[in-house]
């Protein structure tokens, strides 16, 4: 745990993991905490925790929490995968797609997009087309409409409420 945070930490020896804990504590205690993986090696799901760590200072709870859900939910296939070993983004954006609606895929991918780009990655094309978002029409009387239903409860007792949810 470094200044309340959690912190998974893997390496190929445990000599490793002990020597970057104690790197890491030795940073939290002067506040200058680094990206925790190598960008050759890192995951999408690491990349997303770095970037809730270094941006955690400036994030709201409730953003924190959204981005959790995200890294929970979102990107099955491809989350604990190395990053450089994900052939097409917009392949596993197409996948998701199939899953979730415009607006999901549009906020998950964006803070896939941003922990992606916080990691720098070398040589990673993570420049997606992401489905485009229909807004929803709302339907709406049109000027003869409205005066025909001033008309029909013109002195009725559900005229002011009727004025009101019009």
């Amino acid at each position: 745990m470094v200044k309340g945070q959690r912190i998974s930490i893997t390496e190929d020896t445990e000599q490793g993991c002990k020597d970057k804990a104690l790197l890491l504590k030795a940073q939290g205690r002067t506040g200058e905490i680094k990206i925790l993986h190598k960008p050759e090696n890192i995951t999408l799901s690491q990349a997303m925790d770095n970037y809730i760590m270094i941006h955690s200072n400036i994030l709201s709870p409730s953003t924190i929490s959204g981005y959790r859900d995200i890294q929970r939910l979102r990107f099955k296939n491809v989350i604990n995968s190395p990053v450089a070993s994900v052939g097409s983004w917009q392949a596993v954006v197409n996948d998701e797609a199939e899953l979730v609606s415009p607006k999901t895929l549009k906020n998950s991918w964006s803070f896939a997009h941003s922990a992606l780009k916080n990691a720098k990655i070398p040589d990673a094309d993570i420049t997606v087309k992401l489905p485009q978002i229909v807004k929803e029409e709302r339907p709406f009387l049109d000027y003869k409409e409205i005066k025909t239903f001033l008309k029909s409860i013109d002195g009725k007792e559900c005229e002011l409420a009727a004025l009101l949810a019009l």
